[in-house]
């Protein structure tokens, strides 16, 4: 994990991470994850972080969707 990500992790104090399991990862093409493990990555790592992650003051969640609730997709 590069220096950026890393500073980036622990300076930030209302963060919740969803990751994926390692079987995801594993199911990636060898020359991808080499490149993803390789110090060139940084950039799309970072871009893979801010997709699975929540800075909020708090994460809320349900069983089921109820007809009265609004979700909103976040995109950079």
């Amino acid at each position: 994990m590069s220096d950026d990500i890393v500073s980036r992790l622990n300076s930030t104090s209302e963060l919740t991470l969803f990751l994926p399991v390692n079987d995801a990862w594993n199911q990636l093409d060898s020359m991808e994850r080499l490149y993803l493990e390789s110090e060139f990555a940084t950039d799309d790592l970072t871009r893979i972080l801010d997709m699975h992650a929540v800075v909020e003051d708090h994460v809320t969640w349900s069983d089921m969707f109820s007809p009265a609730l609004s979700c909103k997709a976040r995109c950079k």
